[in-house]
């Protein structure tokens, strides 16, 4: 911090902040703030009022300026390892500090969380991504094998994984990540809410990333993730765009107030879901490339660690669209509809979804 030409100048990672002081007051204020001064002292020594003492201290608070009173608060969950291994992290986190925590509250957050990753094809590469940050304990399932056709965006997995369970090598590799998490991983068909309801009552977060039974799938975790009331992060990609739906239970729409919403305003959704009722969908070749895969997994953990270590807001609105050929954000609402069978006001709390004929034919009912 300088102050000269009477203009107090801090240097700040996004360019410099400029304030100006005609009478040093305000530098005079900055100075006192180094956390041996009670707010009573600084009004005392600068003559100034309380008020207008906590209302710098806003100010302040606002540029994300102001450190934690405790510096060290939290840090004692850390050992020595753990504090090189994150510090980068934990360089990130201090832009967040607040008067009372500190960077250490926000990492030590990441560590206590549980995070269930179901599906481990893309959602190996957004496991990989939670290890790395260090959540401290994942739960992958899934019920497949590594292809040779996987290896163009699935990071985690090598040519040496082809034939393997994705639940086996993907334990492997995540901790060769990170050995400090706790990894579970469950070789495990999701053909129902409650074949994962036990893996949901135990995590802080879910992350959606099954494609199969087309369809169902996502609807089983849905389903499983009201009941357990735990927030839920679906994440998809399509040929030209990739989306992250952000389900908090019974607060946001849930994955069928999403598709009651499509059915009503896009006549190909209605054709997909006939398909689907019919048995005679046919599977479209998949899209994933590798960079686009990095772009929406970095994403959908950058999300993560927001909802859990509670740094930053997340994204303003459930739904957010990647647009893929300039990586263009858009934010939607998906609004929870009364009408749903799943979380609307009509609910019965079914331990499994309605079947896809119910939710048709709520098309029409508003």
């Amino acid at each position: 911090m300088t102050y000269q030409n009477v203009t107090i100048r801090i240097p700040t990672e996004y360019g410099p902040i400029e304030i100006p002081d005609p009478n040093g007051k305000v530098f005079s204020f900055l100075r006192l703030l180094d956390g041996t001064h009670r707010k009573e002292d600084l009004s005392r020594i600068l003559s100034i009022s309380d008020s207008e003492v906590e209302s710098g201290i806003r100010k302040i608070l606002d540029f994300r300026l102001l450190e934690c009173l405790d510096p060290d608060k939290d840090k004692n969950v850390f050992n020595e390892r753990e504090l090189l291994r994150y510090k980068n992290n934990l360089s990130y986190f201090s832009l967040y500090e607040t008067e009372t925590e500190s960077r250490f509250t926000f990492q030590s957050r990441l560590k206590s969380a549980t995070v269930a990753v179901l599906g481990l094809g893309g959602g190996s590469v957004i496991a990989a991504w939670l290890a790395s940050m260090g959540i401290g304990r994942i739960i992958g399932i899934d019920y497949d094998v590594v292809e040779l056709g996987n290896l163009n965006r699935q990071m985690l997995y090598t040519e040496g994984d082809v034939g393997r369970l994705k639940a086996e090598a993907a334990k492997e590799r995540l901790l060769m990540i990170n050995s400090d998490t706790v990894v579970e991983t469950r070789n495990q068909k999701v053909d129902s809410a409650k074949s994962i309801m036990n893996i949901v009552r135990e995590a802080d977060v879910v992350v959606g990333a099954i494609d199969w039974p087309l369809l169902y799938g996502s609807r089983y975790v849905n389903t499983a993730c009201l009941l357990e009331n735990k927030p839920l992060f679906f994440a998809g990609l399509r040929h030209g765009s990739a989306f992250i739906h952000r389900v908090l239970p019974y607060r946001t729409g849930c994955a069928d107030c999403f598709w009651l919403t499509a059915l009503r305003s896009n006549e190909s959704t209605l054709s997909f879901v006939n398909d689907v009722i019919d048995g005679v969908y046919t599977p479209q070749i998949n899209p994933a490339f590798a960079p686009n895969i990095a772009l929406l997994t970095s994403l959908v953990g950058s999300e993560i660690a927001k909802y859990i270590a509670k740094h930053s807001p997340l994204f303003p609105k459930s739904y957010t669209r990647i647009r893929l050929h300039d990586t263009e954000l858009s934010h939607h609402d998906v609004p929870r509809l009364p009408e749903c069978p799943s979380c609307g006001s009509h609910s019965i709390n079914s331990p499994e979804p309605p079947d896809l004929m119910t939710l048709k034919s709520l098309m029409n009912q508003r």
